[in-house]
């Protein structure tokens, strides 16, 4: 795996995260916001109502009676229309509904009402009919400190849970996208980020291929690391090409300073050669005149062997 695609997978797996996280906790918050709020509204309802049976506001049809009251149960219609509202005795059983619930079923939840009629604390749940979503709010009917009965309020989150979701699809969506987006400008910003290293692979194998040592890594930004590699690079390349230059000065100082000695022995070498290939038994040869040639000759071979030897 190379560090650009690395570079570019770790840059769009901490965005993505990033992202995620955003997306769950807004939705998470707006979820909780909605569901406060709308809890806040079916309890108030619930309330006003349960105020206007205790205060006997005039209604249609006496439901209950206890052992000092008789109780009303008012007309939903005056409070809000967005709702709608049963009376349930203290047997659990709905004595009245509001008209405009209809004949919408509302599925009872026995331990919930006989923790409500017990006296205990208001509570909710959510139920779906038909495709639509409603919040079922019951809160204790208390008269002269006697439970006689809970109020319900059924209100519909159909549009609530249809925003949600699509809150929910708009996040995902945006998530996806700016994934994708995050992916495509990493691997942009990889590669541009690692293009003085190509440039540098490029610079080395041209050089091993050429062997030009006179290339040169031209880089912009020398403050950044890759440019400070690169200037270092450069630094290297000039070094190693003063060695060659200078290597290639003292072989061609050597090569002229060996030149005369090597030529002088090779000289005093072929003289040699011939003199010993004449024949010994030759009148003409003076036999002391080639003993000094020969003298003479190994002097010179000697004289510059030792000269080689000095440099």
């Amino acid at each position: 795996m190379t560090i650009r695609l690395r570079l570019t997978l770790w840059y769009t797996a901490l965005l993505g995260t990033t992202l995620i996280l955003f997306s769950v906790t807004v939705y998470s918050s707006l979820a909780a916001n909605l569901r406060s709020q709308l809890e806040q509204s079916a309890a108030t309802q619930a309330r006003n109502i349960a105020d206007a049976v205790i205060q006997q506001v005039q209604g249609d049809v006496v439901v209950i009676r206890t052992s000092a009251d008789t109780v009303f149960f008012p007309q939903v219609e005056l409070f809000a229309s967005s709702f709608g509202a049963q009376l349930i005795d203290i047997n659990g059983e709905v004595v009245k509904r509001s008209e405009n619930l209809g004949d919408i079923p509302i599925p009872k939840q026995d331990g919930t009402l006989q923790h409500i009629l017990a006296g205990d604390d208001d509570h909710y749940y959510f139920i779906s009919q038909d495709g639509d979503a409603f919040l079922v709010y019951t809160v204790p009917l208390v008269i002269n400190s006697e439970v006689v009965g809970a109020i319900q309020i059924i209100q519909s989150v159909t549009t609530a849970v249809t925003a949600l979701t699509q809150v929910n699809r708009y996040l995902i969506l945006g998530t996806a996208i700016s994934i994708i987006l995050a992916a495509i400008v990493g691997a942009f910003l990889a590669r541009r980020a690692l293009a003085p290293i190509d440039t540098i692979t490029e610079t080395a194998s041209t050089i091993t291929r050429t062997r030009d040592l006179g290339n040169r890594i031209d880089i912009p930004d020398n403050a950044s690391e890759v440019g400070r590699l690169a200037g270092t690079f450069n630094d290297m390349l000039d070094r190693i090409q003063r060695l060659f230059q200078a290597q290639e000065r003292l072989i061609g100082d050597v090569s002229h300073e060996l030149r005369t000695p090597l030529t002088t022995i090779q000289g005093n070498v072929e003289l040699m050669q011939r003199m010993a290939a004449t024949p010994v038994g030759n009148g003409n040869i003076d036999l002391k005149a080639v003993a000094g040639l020969f003298q003479e000759s190994l002097g010179e071979v000697q004289a510059e062997s030792e000269r080689m030897n000095k440099m």
